[in-house]
């Protein structure tokens, strides 16, 4: 045989085993089917659990474009408060928090001096940018001051109107300050309202709510006592 022949069987029995070695297998045509089945069962058991995998992502793709959408109608229903403009020294900010805190300090390392609830109004008197964040300065007496970090406050107005009572949930005691450790001054039985008038969180990090009976007494009560309305 001469070589140009030989390298032609040579080609074709190349071809043969690269694309067709399933179908020309030793043993006859049973061999051979055998081989197909077996090579058939075996793309669909890798297929299957594909197929489950992607099932899965797209019901978890479609619970997120919910939560989403969800999110979005919250924000639009609820747009995002604007904290003040840096540089700018607004006269009135508001809080955004449930229980906004306000320190003695331009700094978390100094001691709450009062906590306000969501959408109380504060008059301004100077600010300081640090490396926490920008600070502002508010006046919560004529006697008393205190600063409020810029993410806790809004320029906007809020429409809800502040909280002014307190829902008394379990019978309270009234005291003197915010502590266990100062006298009673009146009780309150569950049920009843009192007067709010702020917040304060004590050394120990309870929040004391600041309140006036009905007979006009001024005192403290836990706030797990009651409910702010």
């Amino acid at each position: 045989m001469n070589r140009s022949k030989k390298a032609i069987i040579a080609g074709a029995i190349a071809v043969g085993i690269g694309s067709g070695a399933v179908l020309f297998t030793p043993g006859g045509s049973n061999a051979a089917g055998n081989v197909v089945l077996a090579s058939v069962d075996w793309v669909t058991s890798q297929i299957n659990p594909m197929k489950t995998k992607m099932t899965a992502l797209e019901t978890k793709l479609a619970s997120q474009q919910q939560e989403i959408d969800s999110l979005r109608a919250q924000i639009n229903n609820n747009p995002p408060a604007t904290p003040p403009t840096e540089g700018q020294l607004p006269s009135v900010v508001y809080t955004v928090n449930a229980s906004a805190p306000i320190r003695s300090g331009a700094s978390t390392n100094y001691k709450i001096i009062a906590a306000k609830p969501k959408g109380t109004a504060l008059k301004v008197i100077d600010s300081v940018k640090l490396s926490t964040g920008v600070w502002y300065r508010v006046e919560l007496s004529s006697t008393l001051k205190g600063w409020i970090l810029a993410t806790d406050i809004t320029v906007n107005k809020p429409s809800t109107v502040a909280p002014t009572q307190v829902y008394i949930k379990i019978n309270a005691i009234v005291r003197r300050g915010a502590s266990t450790s100062y006298p009673a001054v009146d009780s309150i039985p569950a049920g009843k309202t009192v007067k709010y008038v702020g917040s304060f969180t004590n050394t120990k990090g309870e929040t004391w709510y600041n309140v006036v009976t009905s007979s006009g007494v001024k005192g403290w009560m836990l706030s797990s006592l009651g409910e702010v309305r």
